[in-house]
């Protein structure tokens, strides 16, 4: 009989899976914008630029240098425009 995980395994597993769901789902945005690229030269331009903006925000995530805004800025609260 294989021994249950424990549960501090089990939260690093939960804790792990948003951010593997959000990178996937980047990803698939990142492809999607390419194939744009490839079928409308008209939009080259805005799809590769959004791809640019799309492998920054995965390799910050990657980083880990979301961790902790929640406590700097409450969620739903939008920051005052200068």
């Amino acid at each position: 009989m294989m021994p249950l995980p424990s549960r501090a395994a089990m939260r690093r597993a939960r804790a792990r899976t948003p951010l593997a769901d959000v990178l996937a789902y980047l990803s698939r945005k990142r492809t999607n914008a390419a194939a744009m690229a490839r079928r409308s030269p008209e939009f080259q331009e805005e799809a590769r630029w959004t791809m640019r903006q799309i492998d920054i925000f995965s390799s910050d995530l990657r980083a880990g240098l979301h961790l902790g805004e929640a406590r700097l800025q409450p969620v739903g609260v939008r920051p005052k425009e200068a």
